[in-house]
């Protein structure tokens, strides 16, 4: 389990309310019932915790997405330098 992974199970339990026996990595957005609104907010929480400008990229989270997956795009985006806050 990832730090990322991790950061995106803690917040959509405790700012959604999805019990923590529901999430693992292989549940999809979907699953949880988390529609394409919530996704953004979760995206905007997660650019808030990390300080990553993450919304440039929203398109790349949907919500036939898997925790794992969703996580994955977290990864590469601490990594990738253009991800910095204030840098496009």
């Amino acid at each position: 389990m990832t730090d990322s992974y991790r950061m995106i199970s803690d917040r959509l339990r405790d700012y959604f309310g999805i019990d923590e026996a529901l999430i693992s990595e292989d549940r999809t957005f979907k699953d949880l019932e988390v529609d394409s609104i919530t996704l953004v907010e979760l995206l905007v929480i997660l650019e808030e915790d990390t300080g990553l400008q993450l919304s440039q990229d929203a398109t790349a989270l949907s919500t036939d997405l898997t925790l794992q997956q969703a996580s994955h795009f977290l990864d590469q985006a601490r990594k990738s330098p253009t991800a910095a806050a204030g840098t496009k």
